[in-house]
């Protein structure tokens, strides 16, 4: 028994070093114990991941346009201008986000807006 208690004290107190350790690199904004966030140059660039979704997952996250009509703009992309949202891995279809919504923005911009 008398092991176990000094065991679990170690370890507790294990466990309270590192997570104040932690805060205290969350409180300064460095990344690691042993070094700062690396700084920006003219050489490094940060890389956003971008969201890409496919049909169902979109209809899923975002609602519109419908399954159907996502599917419709996808098969005609290369006439619609679509194309720059569409990612293509394998036979497998993805939706660009950030691409999609400048998509809607050119598309209601531009003079020439088709009215059925």
């Amino acid at each position: 028994m008398i092991k176990g208690t000094i065991v679990e004290e170690l370890l507790r107190e294990a466990v309270k070093i590192c997570f104040d350790e932690y805060q205290k690199v969350i409180e300064q904004g460095r990344r690691s114990p042993g070094g700062s966030a690396p700084k920006a140059s003219a050489d490094y660039e940060e890389h956003v991941v971008p969201r890409l979704f496919t049909v169902k997952e979109w209809v899923r996250v975002h609602g519109t346009p419908a399954e159907g009509g996502l599917r419709r703009l996808i098969f005609s992309a290369s006439q619609n201008g679509f194309d720059k949202c569409v990612r293509r891995i394998g036979r497998r279809v993805l939706i660009h986000e950030d691409e999609f919504f400048k998509w809607i923005e050119r598309t209601n911009s531009s003079d020439d807006v088709r009215h059925r």
